[in-house]
């Protein structure tokens, strides 16, 4: 993976560096798709990123936050609490 300052990385587990993506310094976001069951390609998702692209904020952190506020959706978890599956 190659993290670069403004990106969103979309990743459904913490581990193998998507964990290591959220990094406020960089202004990098990891966005764990599926952890909050409404953020998935067939329900909120893409209008969800859609409001974050038009957002007038400068850094893609504060335009996700911002948006956000109006939902309230878990964005990702800790990889601490994260349990892998048997098949993993």
């Amino acid at each position: 993976m190659n993290k670069i300052a403004g990106a969103i990385l979309l990743d459904d587990r913490p581990y193998h560096g998507a964990h290591d993506w959220d990094d406020p310094k960089l202004d990098s976001f990891w966005l764990q798709y599926g952890h909050d069951k409404e953020l998935v390609w067939s329900k909120n998702l893409v209008n969800f990123l859609i409001e974050v692209a038009k957002s007038n904020h400068d850094s893609i952190r504060d335009k996700i936050f911002s948006v956000n506020n109006n939902y309230h959706y878990s964005l990702h978890q800790t990889d601490q609490t994260f349990k892998k599956e048997s098949w993993e």
